[in-house]
């Protein structure tokens, strides 16, 4: 068995797969969610409360004029230097979050993790994270109550990758995309609520099914400023409902609205309608509180909120994005002689990743000119143009489980049977001089193979 832990910045993803088992189960919080919230909550009392039951507590509080504190998005503090106090405390919580709750459910989830069944643990950490915040990773799973047979560390986008291999292994064969000894340079895309980070590798497969990922480059490094991360569309989204409500002389209570009821809006109508190409309502959960202000119900009729307005007022943070993406491609290119034009599959993954514009600056569309085709500046990935499969066919629909899901398949071999029933020789004729006799496939060799 092999259980596999995606800890997010904002949410955790827990799952596992049994010997013999083609699909990963999940593991669900407190409420049935089978996405977790990476937060903890205190009380006034002290009493400490972990993912979906955290929030609800910090909202039973507010609603009884009660006050604790809530600790949110303190895995991106591990990049904070060794020592400081920044760093300590996001020790201690993840270690707390760790033992505490993902312990827990999965331990009364899972029969066999207390049964003392043999198990591995395959945990995720972003690609430019340095050598000693994946260790500690892997020593906050042994310390949190686990007894695994041993603990993987695998960066987020190798396991996206793997989980894509493992969905769409067949259909990656039968379009001559996945071929033995043909190598694939594979472009990923990790849009995490704190940060956005790119990997770049070339996958090869071998005659046994196996594989290998090398020549990586992370992009960008850790101590780089764009950080891309969903936590500042949260930030946009709440300034732009503010100052909508600002204009017509409403001033919003912090009570009622602050960033994670921004977030909540997010995650639950702007990303979806704005997908469909659909307006987006006021947020919900302030409907209520206007009606019953002096100039609500005028800002609630003249709410617009579009494909147009968002992509107007998140301009800067595609522009940034688009940035990284331009820097890490032409360092590849620098390093290993692969540009944009050489990039074989997209790869997306994160619940950041959601957004319809993001693919906009892979095919050519472009957000305000910005990696358009006739973007100067731009860079063009022709494969990926020339056919949309490359990078819109392999996407998973749900891209914040396809880490937890890669990691259960760590250990998964390319399911490839067919192989050639004869040798296959070849002679080439041209203008009546025929070349040697070459050898290109031997009988049993696996294919499809590159030769």
């Amino acid at each position: 068995m092999i259980i596999g832990i995606d800890f997010g910045t904002s949410t955790t993803v827990v799952r596992y797969i049994e010997e013999g088992y083609r699909k990963p189960d999940m593991i669900v919080d407190s409420n049935g969610n089978h996405i977790i919230p990476t937060v903890i909550y205190k009380n006034a009392a002290g009493i400490f409360s972990y993912g979906c039951e955290a929030l609800t507590a910090l909202e039973s509080d507010k609603q009884m004029g009660k006050k604790g504190e809530l600790f949110a998005n303190f895995k991106m503090d591990l990049l904070e230097p060794e020592g400081s106090p920044k760093r300590a405390l996001a020790e201690e919580l993840i270690l707390q979050f760790l033992s505490e709750h993902v312990y827990k459910l999965v331990s009364n989830q899972v029969a066999g993790v207390r049964g003392g069944e043999s198990y591995d643990i395959a945990i995720s950490y972003p690609a430019k994270w340095t050598g000693s915040m994946a260790d500690f990773m892997v020593n906050a799973v042994k310390m949190a109550g686990f007894s695994p047979r041993k603990v993987i560390k695998m960066t987020e986008p190798e396991a996206a990758v793997i989980n894509m291999l493992h969905n769409h292994q067949r259909e990656l064969i039968q379009s001559s995309l996945l071929k033995v000894g043909k190598p694939l340079h594979i472009f990923t895309l990790d849009m995490g609520a704190g940060t956005t980070d790119i990997t770049i590798f070339r996958f090869s497969l071998k005659d046994d099914g196996s594989f290998v990922l090398d020549n990586q480059l992370p992009y960008p490094p850790v101590d780089n400023p764009y950080l891309c991360g969903g936590r500042e569309i949260d930030g946009i989204l709440f300034s732009f409902v503010k100052e909508h409500c600002r204009k017509y002389g409403v001033p919003l209570d912090e009570e009622d609205f602050d960033v994670s009821v921004a977030k909540r809006w997010k995650d639950s109508f702007c990303s979806d309608k704005l997908k469909m190409n659909e307006n987006v309502g006021f947020p919900h959960e302030l409907l209520a509180p206007l009606r019953y202000i002096p100039g609500g119900t005028e800002a609630l009729r003249a709410f617009y909120f579009d494909r147009n307005v968002y992509e107007s007022i998140t301009k800067e943070h595609w522009h940034n994005l688009y940035n990284l993406i331009k820097c890490a491609i032409r360092k590849y290119e620098d390093i290993y002689g692969i540009g944009a034009e050489g990039i074989d599959l997209l790869t997306i993954t994160g619940g950041h990743s959601q957004w319809y514009t993001v693919l906009k600056l892979f095919n050519g569309e472009g957000i305000a000119g910005i990696g358009a085709e006739d973007d100067a500046d731009g860079v063009k990935f022709t494969r990926l143009l020339d056919d949309p499969r490359r990078f819109e066919k392999f996407i998973d629909p749900r891209m914040h489980e396809s880490v937890a899901n890669g990691l259960c398949y760590v250990d998964e071999k390319i399911d490839i049977h067919q192989s050639s029933a004869n040798n296959v020789w070849v002679q080439l004729v041209i203008n009546d001089k025929e070349s040697e006799v070459y050898k290109v496939v031997s009988q049993g060799r696996t294919l499809p193979c590159s030769e």
